[in-house]
């Protein structure tokens, strides 16, 4: 997972695989991100080409650990496969999911500012 950081925005890349083998990593670093004080988190999906069951996991998690401190956290970047796990599993209602960068962090901006 490679971080970065665009003003108050922390941007989350994951791997390839999101499977139970990076999971409890990935998970990990994120909820360590939200208690250092990161309250806008965007997951960058662009390059995940599969996820498990157990990284749908760490999204609810992570969700819930951000809502916790008013927090907001949004993904980008699904391919089909990933968003038809979204859209199964029904997790686009949960999670605002954008296809780009730019526009997640629009959102997280425009959201801010109607708070």
């Amino acid at each position: 997972m490679n971080l970065k950081t665009q003003g108050d925005i922390t941007i989350a890349q994951i791997d390839t695989r999101w499977d139970i083998t990076i999971a409890n990593k990935i998970e990990t670093e994120l909820v360590k991100l939200i208690e250092q004080g990161t309250k806008k988190l965007i997951c960058d999906l662009s390059q995940t080409e599969y996820i498990a069951s157990s990284g749908l996991r760490v999204i609810l998690i992570v969700e819930k650990a951000i809502k916790k401190i008013d927090g907001k956290f949004v993904l980008f970047g699904l391919n089909s496969f990933v968003q038809d796990v979204f859209l199964t599993s029904g997790f686009d209602k949960l999670i605002p999911i954008f296809k780009t960068e730019q526009e997640a962090i629009a959102a997280l901006y425009s959201t801010q500012n109607e708070n």
